[in-house]
């Protein structure tokens, strides 16, 4: 049987924050993580935050995003600039 490593695609749901209550808010499943990311964003139904999955702006957005975060998690190393190390023989 094939297993089917497909992202599920993005969803709205009730927001749990008390402050928002009665907004929607759309998370975005994430590739290597177990909970789907939030797209910092409240809608005022379900139908209007569907509606912002599909549009432009959300592929931009969710993509631009995951840029973000992943440079966050695992920071480019500058490879011009050695790493600092003792000279031999010395302890620090």
């Amino acid at each position: 049987m094939k297993k089917n490593k497909k992202l599920p695609g993005a969803y709205a749901a009730l927001t749990k924050d008390v402050r928002f209550e009665g907004t929607y808010e759309v998370f975005v499943p994430v590739p290597d993580r177990v909970k789907a990311h939030r797209v910092p964003l409240q809608f005022g139904s379900q139908a209007a935050a569907e509606s912002w999955i599909h549009s432009a702006d959300a592929k931009t957005r969710s993509r631009r995003s995951w840029r973000n975060r992943r440079s966050k998690r695992w920071p480019r190393r500058n490879r011009s600039s050695p790493v600092p190390t003792l000279p031999h023989g010395t302890r620090g």
